[in-house]
């Protein structure tokens, strides 16, 4: 699953690198082509100024929707938590008897335990 995953979100980022290119390479040939137009140096400084234009919205559009999906899942997340039971506070009564008296004690580790931590994330 995270293998897909990354996997996906690498083919995502060569796609977006290598979309201005090819659409700059498309227009070129549908000018040349298509409209039977001849390149000229203003046309192909016209065509690179208008995509060096879109470059930041269309950047800013996917930076959007990432966002906005992280934003939903955190929204489902914080809906769960809100819509748990409330646990009620335990009922402290001052001058009551304590239920643990320590005295004279001496705590420590021992020198043969050895604590082991869980990896990050299991």
């Amino acid at each position: 699953q995270k293998k897909k995953r990354m996997i996906a979100r690498g083919l995502t980022r060569e796609i977006m690198y290598l979309m201005p290119p090819l659409v700059a390479f498309s227009i070129f040939i549908i000018i040349v082509y298509v409209s039977r137009e001849k390149l000229t140096l203003e046309t192909t400084f016209r065509v690179l100024a208008f995509l060096n234009i879109l470059r930041l919205p269309s950047t800013l559009m996917s930076l959007a929707l990432t966002s906005s999906k992280e934003a939903i899942v955190s929204l489902n997340r914080l809906s769960i938590f809100f819509q748990l039971e409330t646990i009620e506070e335990p009922e402290v009564v001052i001058g009551s008897e304590p239920e643990v008296i320590v005295d004279n004690a001496t705590f420590q580790w021992s020198r043969e335990s050895q604590i082991k931590l869980a990896p990050y994330g299991k």
